[in-house]
């Protein structure tokens, strides 16, 4: 629709245009939305398989071999309680993690 002031035209777009352009977008940013739901919902299904595969294989493990359980729990314990208390630990293994990845990218 197509409006004079004083010699200026200007174009208003009509009210059922407007109407039907917001109605569009919302039907498409709603296909989006289903699109989104469903790819989360495949990737928590795969994610919940193989955590209860990885679960699955933690119990034979233990079963298994409870003597090596009980060690590489300890061990982890131990590394996790040195990360948590040694003030320059962190440092040193990201300063490591860096100079590895430097190392990398230079080779």
């Amino acid at each position: 629709m197509n409006k004079q002031y004083g010699g200026a035209t200007t174009n208003t777009p009509d009210f059922a245009q407007v109407k039907e352009s917001v109605k569009t977008l919302v039907d498409h940013g709603g296909e989006a939305v289903n699109e989104i739901k469903s790819q989360i919902s495949e990737v928590s299904t795969e994610a919940r398989d193989k955590a209860s595969a990885a679960y699955g294989e933690l119990v034979k493990f233990v079963n298994e071999h409870p003597g090596k359980s009980v060690a590489l729990a300890f061990g982890i314990g131990y590394v996790a309680m040195r990360i948590r208390t040694n003030f320059l630990f962190p440092f040193v293994v990201i300063g490591g993690l860096g100079l590895l990845v430097k190392r990398k990218l230079a080779a």
